[in-house]
């Protein structure tokens, strides 16, 4: 019994030394390894956290630059840009650029545009017998374009929109003539100004408000 015992024994490492010779137990001794593919991966690096819109391109309107956005050259266009009012908001007129100028993010606006509330003034009064009165009003405001990567202020224009002369006789209901700065003449002159550069001109961009 204790002979066939020993030669039992005598097998198993014989088979044992036979196996790790012939690299049988590589597989299973780097499976138990701490240095194996299972080791936990180095955590990827953190990039920063991606600049908000609109509020980085409101900071460039303040002279602080957001170096995340898109550089601006003067050529024709198109560019990217970001329509914003005075307080950092998207304005109402971003909706209305065409595509390839809607600058939709930090990293994709070139030119943060900056619109004034309309201001508005009674200019004229004119009275009609028995009919009611018409009154004919301007409105103004202010245009701002500021290089979004680096606050720089390119241009400060003033828009003015003038109603139509009231004519002899007017459709009853029509008590006033005038309106708002209309979008279209205030990318209309971003379009122009884009390939010169905006170049320094104090003079007001004063336009007719034809709707009615």
């Amino acid at each position: 019994m204790k002979i066939f015992a020993c030669c039992a024994v005598g097998c198993v490492l014989i088979f044992l030394a036979m196996g790790y010779q012939a690299g049988l137990f590589d597989d299973t001794l780097e499976s138990l390894s701490p240095s194996s593919s299972s080791a936990p991966r180095e955590p990827a690096k953190n990039k920063g956290p991606r600049a908000l819109y609109p509020d980085a391109l409101a900071e460039a309107y303040r002279g602080k630059g957001a170096p995340q956005a898109a550089e601006f050259q003067k050529s024709r266009g198109p560019h990217r840009l970001a329509f914003l009012d005075t307080q950092g908001r998207v304005h109402e007129w971003q909706e209305k650029l065409p595509d390839d100028w809607q600058g939709d993010s930090v990293e994709g606006t070139e030119l943060v545009i900056v619109c004034s509330k309309n201001s508005k003034l009674m200019i004229q009064h004119i009275t009609y017998p028995g009919a009611p009165a018409i009154s004919r009003y301007r409105y103004d405001m202010d245009v701002t374009v500021v290089v979004a990567k680096t606050g720089e202020v390119l241009a400060k224009k003033r828009f003015v929109s003038m109603p139509r002369h009231a004519e002899s006789v007017e459709a009853w209901e029509l008590t006033a003539l005038g309106g708002p700065v209309q979008f279209h003449n205030v990318f209309e002159w971003i379009v122009a100004q884009c390939p010169l550069g905006f170049p320094q001109d104090p003079s007001p961009i004063i336009t007719k408000y034809r709707h009615n």
